[in-house]
């Protein structure tokens, strides 16, 4: 006689528990001033490179996409503090060049070098290797009344621009 299989036994799921403002970490921090940044970082760059809010080049394949479809790509390679919200090493990527091909860092190089100059760029490296910043609560804080005040500020000039083409 066949007994039939046992069911394996499941856990609870537990519901996580949602912080306030006053209790998140400065992960927590981080990832809503990024949400602010880059999306001052894709905007600034539509706006220099089409003139629009609704789409952009990527600074490194220079293919047109539409802003939902680009990302806030580091010149240097990784997240660390000195160049996590660096508004001058941060610009416009498509996924393919930012993630699939992990940057593009040739392509980047020459539009930085095009773009900055090659000081700039020793200095961005000299900036990299010391990685000497880490931010506190209260800098994060103001990092994101500031990128929020930038994207007010670039979407204002692109609805200035489009309202005085309009008239």
């Amino acid at each position: 006689m066949q007994t039939e299989p046992q069911r394996p036994a499941y856990r609870k799921k537990t519901r996580k528990k949602i912080k306030t403002r006053d209790e998140w970490t400065d992960t927590d921090w981080k990832e809503a001033v990024w949400k602010h940044f880059s999306s001052y970082i894709r905007l600034r760059d539509c706006m220099k490179t089409t003139g629009t809010t609704h789409q952009g080049k990527c600074v490194t394949c220079k293919r047109m996409y539409p802003y939902n479809k680009l990302q806030a790509g580091h010149f240097m390679p990784g997240r660390m503090d000195c160049i996590l919200f660096d508004d001058e090493a941060v610009h416009a990527q498509c996924y393919r060049c930012n993630v699939v091909q992990s940057g593009m860092w040739p392509a980047y190089y020459n539009a930085m070098l095009v773009t900055y100059g090659e000081t700039w760029i020793h200095d961005q490296l000299a900036k990299w290797t010391l990685d000497e910043k880490k931010y506190t609560i209260n800098e994060l804080k103001a990092l994101e009344k500031y990128f929020m005040m930038e994207c007010d500020n670039v979407e204002e000039q692109f609805n200035r621009r489009v309202f005085c083409t309009t008239r």
